[in-house]
């Protein structure tokens, strides 16, 4: 099957974290031995607005680099300024791509077009696939239903558009499946089959003495308890709320540490606040951890912690589960689908800081509960977030529309065929 991958959220020279979870998917789709042509869209930035931070940071996603020896072509369209153009950048990214994407067509053809962001890759999907003929299949993810669709009312029409015109909706989570519905009124259905992750390479340390070799080489507290969050440091993944509800656990347990992985926006303004409690000795930021190094900062660690405002299916969070830690999450999105309360790990209400220290030291007081729930998170990561697993879920699903379409293609031409047959044979009135 030769699949044509739209998205932007795809690892590029001036972010290479930038969708490595999108680069990982298309790297299982490829293990099982389908062809992957992945097809960036990237905005246009002229040279002389270069000056201006964010745009040349843009402009530096023009810039060729291999990502895990993919066919991949990065195709700019142009992207004013501002907020205001976000509900039609669909239609620029189809004007600026879908020249290049019938080219490649032509040359050899696409059995499906998978795309990747609802706002705008998927849209303009959908018209490509209808120029081509072939099935659309978009993945929706938790930013795109939970955040974007909410902002006004041109934004939830684009959502709505394109999850409406794909013949098959994938989506990370179960939770997801639902808001699909609800945001269509019924008029789409979808499939949850998350990316999952690399059970082998995210996996428990063998010993203690292992975990305390990985703290001495990654330079972490080699005593004591170390509680870990990787993610975005920004404010609605929780992380001021956690902060604070650290500093209040940490009172009672004089040995824990919090690990915090990660930047992002407000990570200036996090790093102040932690220096402002009384526990901000036992507080380290890491800043960017490259995902090789991931497994190894995991599995130094005792309990993961997760405490968004809104997610689909974290990564982060299943990972840290697929190395045996239990989890203190917040009950929103999909994560109640990988953290089960009570067997798995803790989850608390969004924003609620008593609660969220609560949990931290119930979980940090009981080893026997830390390591009872780790040994269910490891069997729930393997046995529903395997990452090759799903992809041979997804690649029978995307097979399964392929030819769907296709059937459904063939009886519309043989109808066709019939009613020009009818007309032919019909006597002319006199």
């Amino acid at each position: 099957m030769r699949i044509l991958l739209l998205s932007h959220l795809f690892p590029k020279a001036s972010d290479q974290r930038h969708g490595i979870f999108v680069q990982r998917q298309a790297e299982r789709l490829r293990e099982l031995g389908h062809d992957v042509v992945v097809v960036v869209p990237v905005p246009y930035i002229p040279r002389w607005l270069s000056w201006v931070p964010r745009w040349r940071r843009y402009r530096r996603q023009q810039e060729k680099h291999d990502v895990g020896g993919f066919e991949t072509y990065l195709l700019p369209f142009v992207r004013p300024p501002g907020a205001w153009f976000q509900p039609y950048e669909w239609l620029a990214t189809y004007y600026g791509v879908r020249r290049t994407v019938g080219r490649l067509h032509t040359i050899k053809p696409f059995d499906v077009l998978y795309s990747q962001d609802s706002c705008s890759d998927v849209p303009a999907a959908v018209r490509i696939a209808n120029d081509l003929d072939i099935p659309s299949v978009g993945m929706a993810i938790g930013g795109d239903l939970n955040l974007c669709a909410h902002r006004r009312a041109a934004y939830r029409r684009t959502v709505i558009r394109g999850l409406k015109g794909c013949d098959t909706v994938v989506c990370n989570s179960e939770a997801l499946v639902e808001k699909v519905k609800e945001l269509t009124e019924g008029r789409q259905s979808a499939v949850g089959i998350t990316r999952g992750v690399d059970i082998h390479f995210f996996c428990p340390v063998d010993t203690a003495a292992g975990q305390l070799r990985l703290r001495r080489d990654l330079g972490l507290p080699e005593h004591g308890l170390l509680i870990i969050y990787a993610g975005y440091l920004q404010r609605d993944k929780g992380v001021f709320e956690l902060v604070q509800a650290f500093a209040h656990a940490a009172k009672l347990r004089s040995n824990a540490f919090l690990i915090l992985a990660g930047e992002g926006a407000d990570s200036q303004h996090l790093i102040r606040l932690a220096a402002e409690t009384e526990a901000a000795e036992r507080m380290q930021f890491l800043g960017h951890v490259n995902h090789d190094q991931m497994p190894a900062l995991m599995q130094a660690c005792d309990i993961a912690v997760m405490t968004s405002w809104r997610e689909g299916m974290p990564n982060a969070l299943i990972e840290a589960m697929a190395c045996g830690l239990p989890a203190v999450a917040t009950a929103v999105g999909g994560i109640p689908q990988a953290v089960q309360h009570g067997r798995s790990g803790l989850l608390v209400p969004p924003r609620d800081v008593p609660a969220i220290a609560e949990a931290l030291t119930r979980l940090a007081s009981d080893a026997a509960q830390r390591e009872r729930f780790g040994r269910e998170a490891r069997a729930i990561a393997v046995a529903d977030f395997d990452a090759r697993k799903n992809a041979r879920r997804l690649a029978a699903l995307l097979e399964q529309t392929v030819l769907t379409y296709q059937n459904r293609r063939t009886i519309v031409s043989a109808t066709d065929q019939h009613c020009d047959d009818v007309h032919l044979k019909a006597p002319r009135c006199r």
